[in-house]
């Protein structure tokens, strides 16, 4: 392991009890030299795996930190807690060439909402050739989904990627899962969200059916 700049040291050692230590770092990093900071964001990236970190952090990262960091997303999506939407921090700095690189990690994540939400995620920073292979292997995978809540989510996370052609099936697929949710006010937000993403003339219909 690499020797720390003492001042890398002594800044790790006072935020790295804290609860916000990840936000305090990226503020840190500004102020240190680029070989102080590329010690920061090695151990960072290797030791934090919360999406605050992901937030404060991916601006700074380099293409091999933020290929690792994809790692430890996926890492984080199969804690008790489950935090898919980690790939949405990174994945606006994501280059194309890293996007597809985080397809394997992606693909590694269990459960199927979660992975459709890290698939949608990255669709946006893939090369061209690999966008609708990728939203077709999404959209399937959001179709297998059993609990209604994440069906429902997981195909309204795709509607923008679709085209108008598979959008509009999809959209009434997902209000069919989010008339299934049995919790009310779950139900009646699930709705509210889908009601959004349709034409205004669809919209009362939707809400009211």
């Amino acid at each position: 392991r690499h020797k720390r700049d003492p001042i890398v040291a002594h800044a790790l050692a006072t935020v790295g009890a804290l609860p916000d230590r990840a936000r305090l770092l990226g503020q840190l990093l500004p102020q240190l030299s680029r070989k102080q900071r590329a010690q920061v964001l090695a151990d960072a990236v290797a030791e934090l795996g919360d999406r605050e970190a992901f937030a404060a952090l991916a601006p700074h990262l380099s293409h091999k930190q933020l290929a690792e960091a994809l790692t430890n997303a996926t890492r984080a999506v199969g804690a008790p807690s489950p935090k898919g939407d980690s790939f949405g921090f990174l994945a606006p700095h994501l280059p194309p060439k890293v996007a597809v690189r985080g397809l394997a990690a992606a693909r590694r994540i269990a459960e199927p909402d979660e992975r459709v939400q890290a698939l949608a995620c990255l669709l946006p920073r893939l090369p061209t050739k690999h966008q609708a292979p990728v939203l077709s292997e999404a959209l399937d995978t959001a179709h297998t989904i059993d609990q209604p809540y994440f069906r429902a989510m997981a195909l309204d996370s795709l509607a923008f990627h679709l085209p108008s052609e598979k959008r509009d099936p999809a959209l009434a697929e997902a209000l069919a899962a989010a008339r299934a949710i049995e919790k009310a006010d779950t139900q009646a937000w699930v709705l509210t969200r889908l009601a959004s993403r349709m034409p205004v003339g669809q919209r009362i219909t939707a809400l009211t059916e």
